[in-house]
């Protein structure tokens, strides 16, 4: 036999998710769980991928045994996970639970779909797990076929009382099976045990008419056996007192219950037996505590099964709603100790006058009450305790009974009191992983409680405020659309009751217009924010910290919104605001500097922002925030990335490396904020060279972002990108073209004018040019241009980067006197916003040197200096900022080799052009494009020297290594290749050398590919198609002399634009 634990080809991850709700009662169902070993096998490999259904009444014991099956068998999984179904809400809330616990990266996703894949993928990629599923309601059936919507190396059980649910998810009736009642002498032993009462002759009969009476129903019989024990009877004195009850039959028809959940029978016969038995324990509570008895009745209306363990009263001058006799008298904005409503619990016993439902307050706020009145509830087995965790447990037959106990007409009364103390007791933190958690616990009963005040008619003003801290923990937990539309319904009420200058009430507008940011509306969410910022400005003063956080987030949607200037002077504002009012050590005064730093940074005002930076970082690292601080890391990771655009690569490299690091522990490798990081790295590392590493970690970050954010996310868009960028700079160009096509398309509708779609245009346009295709290449080009030109104006990074782009396709047709004046503007444009250390300045010194062979407008001696002036320049600054083996350095070099030659140095140029090879081949490998493009070069150098046949044979060994380069690395798409094979062509006419080779080499000139190529433009001799150029007759008229431009080989491709986030202040308060 193979044993399931004995193998592992995919993921074992250990971990155990089941709660302990194994009643130490347990006993029998031998059958039952023989069932469920045969099916299984557990023991088995073959046998992985199981699923099994058990389907039953409520409280027939469905939970127990699946329960008792794991505690069986839970040495033969190295996994056990525990979901719970009853709805929809509760199965997604379950799912996010488990994610959380196994850290996968889809706990982080808004989307439910994302959540879902992402554990399915992880069931499909692990192994030796069991799944548990519990208590399916058949709402949730497609949500679980989705999640099991492939076999995978595990087992899963189910239970649901819907037959028709299980059988779905199975496929068959054979793997489910309809559990009944426990054999007479089984329900007799699990009442004994329970009860701790020894079997005896005398009172045999009576124990089994209690569970005869009790339907035989397991849950009953452990509830009627923990009253006997506490209460210190014999089984004939509980039987006794259960004949005495009155036995009417309970009300089981809530309005939120399906009928497929009316699983008692329809004889009544258990319904009568499970009424009278609550009637009794109710009636004892009543007596003896009816602490316990409201807070039984409590825990009956908040909707999941698992119910926070309240700990704390909260908010104690606050109410969760407004008095309706003070809507006409706005609170005054000083008023801030509490809301109209009394809300202070009153001490001392119930009186006639008073409703039971009092007294939730005064037992919530007194921890030993509660802790009493929770005790007796867990002694009686009402409630049970989650072991290490903030839970109780209460099932759904114990829930609906006490609820069908409250009278019709007092539900509302009860609500209110529930809705009360859950508003009090509602955590206020949210900013640490553990406070979030406890958020999480909470959130689902309070969202139950809306949909049941929402569902008896209370007034929104009954309960806005509770309403508002729902949609601030909705917010905090990216259920945006959700939270929107509850700060939509709130907001009026608090306007009518505080007025719209009250503090509480910019609070909730400042948090709705998060919510309507978040949810893609950033126009609207602008105009909230603006409106916030005034009203607080006026209502609390300019450096008030509430006005000066409104101040940050409008400044922050301004900067987005690609608005710099205007975004600069509010940051600016903002940081001397809280500089001046907190102090320069605050963490808003942290927090401030850095946004203001990111402004500068998006500008490219490198040194301005790498000043704020450092200053920011070096009060974070050393005045208490530590390393491992999350604001810390993020302006750590932000400068390195200001280090990167400024071409300090080894000072970026150490920084980014650091910041890592510091990620990895704070935060995991797979967190949002650290797959930026890993971003920026890889395209750190395609500045230096290093693609292959690159690609392979841009891979691995693409694998967790299309999990995460889904394929069409802007997050994953902009990953994409950062992989086409590192495709094209590899030289694979119809990969990188289609990816820039793609993702630039992809954005339309409301997104047609997101700030990253000029960038993606750009990108695809300059694939396009090295491709040849330049009426596409022109178009797209200028696009992008005007693009970023309105949206950010002529002095930004981005704006002079894509004139740059531009003027390179302008030179490319021909347009030589256009191109010239618009490098210009941006050289003089760089020097004043970089400066001329930058290796952008580099980049357009390097196109005018191009642009002067091009434009012939003064004498050649004068006209060649000029050119190699200009790329001397280049190549200078190049060798300080990124060394002088850098691709973009050796680029230059291969110019200036082209300049000398022009110049008359021939050898000298050649010279220069075989150590520029040899140097680039040692940088990015012997099949880069560049490399190809140095023997082009190197080809049509010779070629110059004169029309001797040895110099033009070796000039043709040269363009047939540039060929072969290509067809190594399979780019032989690009520009350059058809331009490599022309002039090969042209010379092997010309010598009549290898006249086999000319005709397979026309041919492929005039293969479809090369047809979409645009005309080379040689300046001063003509435009050529490939195959012009190769059959241009006689060969020998030919200047090799002449300029011939390249596509690939003589540009520069810096790209602007690595990731940076911001920096938030202090911690995240519920407080509404």
């Amino acid at each position: 036999m193979s044993s399931i634990t004995s193998s592992s080809s995919t993921l074992e991850t250990p971990c155990h998710m089941v709660p302990g709700l194994l009643s130490e009662a347990f006993v029998g169902r031998g059958r039952e769980i023989g069932w469920l070993r045969g099916k299984l096998q557990p023991e088995e490999e073959e046998h992985l991928g199981v699923k099994v259904g058990i389907h039953g009444m409520t409280g027939i014991g469905k939970t127990q045994l699946l329960l008792k099956y794991e505690a069986l068998y839970r040495k033969s999984y190295v996994t056990q996970l525990f979901l719970f179904a009853p709805s929809k809400k509760r199965f997604l809330d379950s799912v996010q639970e488990v994610l959380e616990t196994l850290e996968l990266p889809q706990r982080e996703r808004p989307d439910p779909r994302a959540k879902i894949l992402g554990l399915h993928n992880w069931l499909l990629q692990s192994r030796n797990w069991l799944l548990l599923i519990d208590n399916i309601a058949p709402e949730s059936v497609d949500l679980i076929l989705q999640l099991l919507a492939s076999a995978a190396p595990g087992h899963v059980i189910l239970t649901s009382q819907v037959r028709g649910a299980v059988e779905r998810i199975t496929g068959s009736p054979k793997l489910c099976l309809s559990l009944q009642e426990p054999p007479l002498d089984e329900a007799v032993e699990m009442f004994l045990n329970t009860a701790g009462v020894a079997p005896s002759q005398e009172s045999k009969q009576a124990e089994a008419d209690i569970v005869r009476a009790l339907g035989l129903l397991p849950h009953a019989i452990e509830q009627a056996a923990s009253y006997t024990k506490v209460n210190g009877l014999t089984p004939r004195a509980f039987l006794e007192r259960y004949q005495k009850t009155p036995d009417r039959i309970l009300d089981w028809d809530d309005d939120d219950d399906d009928d497929t959940w009316k699983s008692l029978p329809s004889d009544d016969t258990r319904r009568r037996a499970i009424s009278r038995h609550f009637r009794l324990i109710f009636g004892s509570l009543e007596k003896s505590n009816p602490d316990a008895l409201a807070v039984l009745r409590f825990f009956s209306l908040l909707e999941a099964e698992s119910i926070p363990l309240y700990e704390e009263w909260r908010r104690a001058d606050w109410s969760p709603g407004f008095a309706k006799e003070k809507a006409e008298q706005p609170q005054q904005l000083s008023d801030l100790s509490r809301t109209p409503t009394l809300t202070t619990p009153r001490k001392g016993p119930p009186t006639p006058s008073r409703h039971q439902s009092e007294l939730l307050p005064e037992i919530f706020s007194d921890q030993v009450r509660r802790e009493r009145a929770i005790a007796k509830l867990c002694d009686l087995s009402l409630v049970r305790r989650l072991p290490g965790q903030r839970l109780l447990w209460m099932h759904d037959l114990t829930k609906k009974t006490t609820r069908a106990m409250i009278p019709p007409n007092d539900i509302k009364i009860w609500v209110d009191g529930v809705l009360n103390v859950v508003y009090h007791m509602m955590p206020v933190e949210d900013s640490t992983a553990e406070e979030r958690g406890w958020v999480d616990t909470c959130l689902p009963s309070a969202m139950g409680l809306v949909r049941q005040v929402e569902a008896l008619g209370f007034e929104t003003s009954e309960y806005a405020c509770f309403l508002a801290l729902c949609a601030h923990c909705n917010l905090r937990h990216d259920a945006w659309g959700v939270s929107k539309k509850q700060f939509e319904a709130a907001l009026p009420v608090y306007e009518k009751y505080l007025g719209l200058e009250h503090r509480r009430t910019l609070t909730l507008m400042h948090q709705h217009a998060w919510a309507v940011r978040n949810d893609g509306k950033a126009s609207a969410a602008e105009a909230i924010f603006r409106k916030t910022w005034e009203l607080r400005s006026r209502a609390l003063g300019p450096n008030a910290p509430e006005t000066l956080a409104a101040l940050n987030d409008l400044a922050s949607m301004i900067e987005r919104a690609g608005r710099l200037k205007e975004a600069e002077a509010m940051f600016k504002t903002l940081y001397e605001g809280y500089r001046d009012s907190a102090g320069p050590q605050s963490q808003e005064t942290l927090a401030a500097g850095h946004n203001y730093a990111v402004c500068f940074h998006n500008q490219g005002r490198l040194r301005e922002a790498g000043a704020v930076y450092r200053s920011v970082l070096d009060i974070s690292t050393t005045k208490g925030l530590g390393l491992h601080d999350e604001g810390t890391l993020k302006t750590m990771a932000n400068y390195a990335a200001t280090l990167d655009h400024d071409g300090r690569s080894d000072e970026a490299s150490a920084m980014y490396h650091r910041a890592l690091s510091g990620y990895k522990d704070a935060l995991g490798f797979d967190h949002v904020l650290t797959l930026r990081l890993r971003v920026n790295l890889a395209s750190l590392l395609k500045q230096q060279g290093r693609f292959g590493e690159a690609e392979i970690m841009l891979g691995k970050c693409l694998e967790k972002a299309i999990p995460l954010w889904g394929p069409e996310g802007i997050e994953t868009m902009a990953y994409l990108y950062d992989m086409g960028e590192v495709w094209q700079a590899k030289g694979d160009l119809p990969k990188a073209r289609d990816v820039f096509k793609k993702l630039a398309e992809e954005l339309s509708g409301e997104m047609i004018g997101h700030p990253l779609r000029p960038r993606w245009v750009d990108s695809w346009a300059t694939a396009e040019r090295e491709m040849g295709h330049l009426t596409l290449a022109l178009e797209k080009s200028r696009e992008a241009y005007d693009l970023f030109e309105t949206l950010l104006g002529w002095y930004d990074p981005y704006t002079l980067v894509a004139a740059n782009d531009y003027a390179e396709v302008l030179q490319a047709v021909g347009q030589y006197p256009q191109a010239w004046g618009l490098y210009v503007r941006c050289c003089d444009s760089f020097e004043t916003l970089v400066g001329k250390d930058h290796p952008h300045y580099a980049m357009t010194l390097n196109n005018l040197g191009r642009c002067c062979w091009a434009l012939n407008n003064k004498q050649q001696a004068e006209q060649q200096a000029e050119a190699e002036s200009f790329f001397l320049e280049a190549r200078e600054v190049l060798k300080a900022r990124v060394g002088a083996t850098h691709f973009c350095t050796l680029t230059v070099s291969l110019n200036l080799a082209r300049a000398k030659s022009a110049a008359g140095d021939v050898q000298g140029a050649i010279a220069l052009a075989q150590e520029t090879r040899d140097a680039l081949e040692e940088t990015v490998g012997r099949s880069h494009p560049l490399v190809s493009a140095a023997h082009l070069v190197l080809g049509v150098l010779v070629a110059s020297r004169g029309d001797d046949r040895a110099s033009l044979l070796a000039a043709a060994d040269h363009l047939h290594a540039a060929v072969a380069t290509a067809r190594d690395a399979q780019y032989i798409t690009s520009a350059n290749y058809y331009m490599s094979v022309s002039l090969l062509v042209l010379l092997l006419r010309r010598t009549k050398s290898d006249v086999s080779a000319v005709a397979p080499l026309l041919e492929e000139l005039r293969a479809p590919g090369a047809g979409e190529l645009s005309p080379f433009d040689i300046p001063h001799v003509g435009r050529f198609t490939a195959v012009q150029l190769a059959e241009l007759d006689p060969p020998e008229s030919f200047n090799f002399r002449a300029y011939i431009p390249l596509f690939t080989g003589e540009t520069m491709k810096l790209r602007w634009g690595r990731k940076t986030c911001w920096r938030e202040a202090g911690k995240t308060t519920l407080n509404c």
